[in-house]
This record gives structure tokens, sequence and C-alpha cells, in this order.
């Protein structure tokens, strides 16, 4: 998967569990257009950045269970040899 994709895949998930809006697994991998474990490899990930990911059986949601923000920025700049 290129860089560009990852990026914009993680910040839709970090959207959608600030905004407790990620459904069950299934769901929430549906929506990020993933399949279920690769959506636990994603929150694995998150978790390794010191996400507090958690889910609620009540709810059926992904929710942080304290104060978190995620900022993904990245970039390319293409650089041609001259000679």
């Amino acid at each position: 998967m290129n860089l560009e994709k990852q990026a914009e895949r993680i910040n839709k998930a970090h959207k959608l569990i600030l905004e407790e809006k990620t459904g069950t697994p299934e769901k929430f991998a549906e929506k990020l257009n993933i399949s279920r474990s690769q959506l636990y490899n994603l929150i694995d990930k998150l978790k390794e950045y010191d996400a507090p990911i958690k889910y609620s059986k009540k709810t059926k949601n992904f929710y942080y269970s304290n104060t978190f923000d995620l900022e993904l920025k990245y970039s390319f700049k293409i650089i041609f040899d001259k000679n």
C-alpha cells in the first residue's frame, strides 16, 4: 500500500474513533475498505503511538479512553539528477 493511502486511512480511522462513529469491528473495517484483520493491525499501530483505544460493547463503537490527538502529515519531494 502506498504511503498516501495509508496516511488517509489512519486519519479517517482517527476521525471515526474521535466521533465514536466506528460501529462494530466489521462495520469499522468496511468504512475503511479493509478486512477485519487489517483493522486490528491498524489499531495495534495506533496503540504503538499510545492511542488509548477501547471498544464499548454497549455502544458498539471504538473510542479513546483519554484525550488523544493525532496529526499525521506527509510530503513528497521529487529530485532529479541533472547529469
